[in-house]
């Protein structure tokens, strides 16, 4: 007999909360060896929604969660529970469609044959705080899945030729999130050049997302010692430390076909035996912004901090500090060839070269140099040529940019060769258009550029903010091609008249200088009108979104401490050295803001938010 009316909406509502509590009760926790001798056993005795608890020791066995949604986990943690899979085949499969409730936590697995470590096939499970090391092939395996790898460390797995010996994953969208990888190492069958990505290889993976992780002394061929992005792979890789890694081509990370975003990222002491130290990037669309490249080295090739080729329009080279590295022939800070691209707000300074184009290169381009700053840059052979950027078959246009103090035999701001085009507009020029060289046939305008010294506040030590009385405030073009609206730091362009050159537009803006280590001492710079009072204060929490006031967004509350630091001198930045609190630990973070005027004044602005990371 049909339920009916509200009587029968209470009944449905009842049955449905008795199924629930059924579901609920009807869940296990199971331990091992206490119910079950081995993990297998358990997981076949198990249920959806059933915990799985391994008690501390070496179990040699390779499991397989045959599709259940299941928690697999240790009981003391991963150091003090292993799974060794005595290399006969992957310590743990994943191919039955398992989602993200099929969860293996807190596990050394190690000792894996035949494909990987853990080893997932049109399954998208969780793989979370684990040690993933000594593994044959790969650490990880992913083959039409979208795994959610995240915090484990995956070490000392050594691959073949077809890479990801810590990672492999193809055809899905993986979340590979707060890993630690390292000392993965890719061996090459004879006759192969090698794949590459021998700590992460992502393939044909439209929206993968890399972000947190450590990337460090990973090594291989092929292109992309610590990452590969390839195909048609989207990858977004954010928030990553890429060190130390090192392959023939990209020794951070490489970009073949296919897009994507390389954003925030620590990129230094990377290796690449041919071309790109840090990177190397052949993209159809995407964006390079905000990443610190330095100190890597293109051995024997060009691109020591970025190779870029065979890139379109929609791809932006933008708001990098791109500094001291090495090209052993051309590019020493970019080598750029077949790019139609803008490269706007960077800093590219001491960068170094063997041959041309100390900080950069670019062949066979036609691209916008919009807002850099490009400073001490050599090519350091003899007879050498461009200090700052050598020009081979390209037409260019430099705009609002800084060159100074670079220097080769020829042509120590820049050198354009007989069948390249070079604007010059709006520049800072040190030794004016004597110190750019053309050869006969080359093209080359001169728009109302200057030659003078830029008055920045300490470029020796990578500091290229502007002065008050910088000759380069309020002198550049806001017509340009391919102008940002943000300088280098996210500060408006066009903060007074006009819009400064550089990639430093004078603002206020509050930054720090120094290690942020207890008992150091650190210095705070607040940018601004000479005068105004400086007030810095210390918040206990960063606010998201921010509070909108009369004088900026206020990111921090509440407020744990105000200390008011004097006026502005009349070079227009106020210094503030200060010893970091003994009690202040290890990854703790502090957020501090800036005030420049007095609250209630029309002209008071606060500044960015600055936070303070414990080293």
């Amino acid at each position: 007999m049909p339920l009916e009316g509200k009587c029968a909406v209470k009944t449905v509502s009842a049955l449905a909360a008795i199924f629930l509590l059924h579901s609920i009760a009807s869940s296990a926790v199971i331990y091992v060896p206490d119910n079950y001798a081995t993990i297998q056993d358990a997981i076949n005795a198990s249920a959806n929604g059933d915990e799985i608890i391994v008690r501390p020791g070496t179990y040699v066995e390779n499991i397989d969660f045959l599709g259940k949604a299941i928690l697999v986990t240790s009981d003391a943690g991963p150091s003090d529970t292993i799974i060794d899979g005595n290399r006969l085949g992957p310590v743990v499969t994943f191919e039955n469609g398992e989602g993200p409730d099929s969860i293996i936590e807190g596990f050394t697995l190690t000792r894996g044959a035949v494909l990987a470590g853990i080893y997932c096939s049109t399954a998208s499970p969780t793989i979370r705080n684990n040690i993933v090391t000594l593994n044959n092939q790969h650490g990880i395996y992913c083959y039409q899945g979208s795994p959610t790898i995240d915090m484990n460390t995956v070490s000392r797995n050594a691959g073949d030729w077809d890479g990801g010996a810590g990672i492999f994953c193809a055809f899905g969208d993986p979340v590979i999130t707060n890993n630690k990888i390292y000392q993965n190492k890719c061996y090459n069958h004879p006759g192969h050049s090698g794949m590459g990505g021998c700590g992460i290889f992502v393939e044909d993976c439209p929206s993968v997302i890399i972000d947190g992780n450590i990337v460090a002394y990973n090594e291989g061929k092929g292109k992309g010692g610590g990452i590969r992005n390839s195909d048609e792979s989207r990858a977004v890789i954010t928030n990553n430390l890429i060190v130390a890694n090192c392959s023939t081509y990209g020794g951070g990370l490489a970009f073949r076909y296919g897009g994507g975003f390389i954003l925030n990222n620590i990129i230094a002491y990377n290796e690449g035996e041919k071309q790109g130290g840090g990177i190397h990037a052949r993209m159809a669309y995407g964006r390079i912004a905000d990443n610190l490249i330095t100190k890597n080295v293109a051995t024997s090739g060009e691109g020591g901090g970025i190779y870029f080729w065979l890139s379109s329009t929609s791809v932006t080279i933008r708001g990098n500090t791109i500094s001291e590295n090495k090209a052993g022939t051309k590019g020493g800070g970019i080598f750029g060839s077949e790019v139609y691209s803008t490269i706007s707000e960077n800093i590219v300074f001491n960068n170094s070269t063997g041959a041309r184009g100390g900080g950069f290169y670019f062949k066979n381009s036609k691209l916008y140099t919009v807002n850099n700053t490009i400073f001490g840059n050599e090519a350091s052979a003899a007879n050498s040529l461009g200090g700052g950027a050598y020009l081979e078959s390209s037409t260019v246009l430099l705009a609002n940019s800084i060159f100074w103090n670079n220097s080769s035999t020829f042509g120590p701001e820049a050198f354009v060769d007989a069948e390249s085009e070079l604007g010059v507009k709006h520049c800072d020029v040190e030794g004016g258009l004597a110190s750019i060289e053309a050869e006969t046939g080359a093209g080359t305008s001169w728009d109302n550029n200057i030659d003078a010294d830029p008055m920045m506040a300490d470029p020796a030590n990578g500091d290229f903010h502007l002065l008050w009385d910088s000759p380069c405030k309020d002198a550049g073009d806001e017509t340009s091609p391919g102008m940002a609206t943000n300088d280098f730091e996210g500060d408006p362009r066009i903060a007074g008249s006009a819009v400064d050159i550089g990639a430093d537009e004078f603002h206020p803006h509050l930054y720090c200088t120094g290690d942020v280590i207890a008992g150091q001492t650190v210095t705070f710079h607040v940018v601004g009108e000479p005068g105004e009072q400086v007030k810095i204060a210390l918040g206990a929490e960063v606010i998201d979104p921010p509070y909108s006031t009369p004088h900026g967004d206020l990111y921090i509350w509440p407020i744990v401490k105000a200390w008011p630091i004097g006026p502005i001198p009349a070079d227009g930045i106020r210094r503030l050295p200060v010893t970091v609190p003994m009690g202040w630990t290890t990854g703790e973070e502090y957020p501090v803001q800036g005030q420049v005027g007095y609250w209630g004044n029309p002209n008071t602005i606060l500044t960015n938010l600055e936070i303070l990371t414990v080293k």
